[in-house]
């Protein structure tokens, strides 16, 4: 999860139209925005500072620097962190439909009571060693043991990435 910045804006003088006027420029959501603050006449440069922070950077500014918190749930970290980050890499449809398929009739029904943390790699290997002897044939499990090895891999980068950003 990105962190959001903290906006510090700028205020300019500029001629719009036949008049001069106080612009502020600040980012948000990642694009850069530009709001008519007042006339020169009408106020200072303080005060359209003020009128920057009151307006526009307080609000963007009032959540920064409070990290969102990952789901520790198998079952909730697959659905909303890997997939949406992994969807963006599928290059048919056919790949997202066999993928979701395969969570859903594999590794949720054996995974989703648990956190991520309390799932070991003997586990995870009982998991696979099961699959295999039930019966699937080996590209499904292979498949499996990609999957899984995806998903703990970007939670383990994610939960560095958290405990340890100086690294970063």
């Amino acid at each position: 999860m990105r962190r959001k910045r903290f906006q510090h804006g700028c205020v300019r003088e500029v001629k719009h139209g036949s008049r001069r006027v106080w612009i502020g420029k600040f980012y948000e959501n990642g694009e850069s925005r530009t709001r008519v603050l007042g006339h020169i006449a009408h106020m200072n440069e303080g005060e359209a500072w003020s009128e920057l922070q009151r307006k526009y950077l307080n609000p963007i500014n009032e959540d920064v620097g409070f990290r969102q918190t990952l789901p520790s749930n198998f079952k909730d970290y697959v659905k909303r962190v890997f997939v949406p980050q992994r969807r963006e890499n599928w290059k048919e449809d056919s790949t997202e439909i066999t993928t979701l398929e395969r969570f859903q009739n594999h590794l949720f029904p054996a995974f989703e009571a648990f956190e991520l943390r309390d799932l070991p790699r003997d586990k995870l290997q009982q998991f696979l060693n099961e699959r295999a002897k039930s019966g699937y044939s080996r590209s499904v499990v292979d498949h499996l043991k990609w999957d899984l090895k995806a998903i703990f891999k970007m939670a383990r980068i994610a939960w560095l990435r958290a405990t340890r950003p100086a690294l970063w």
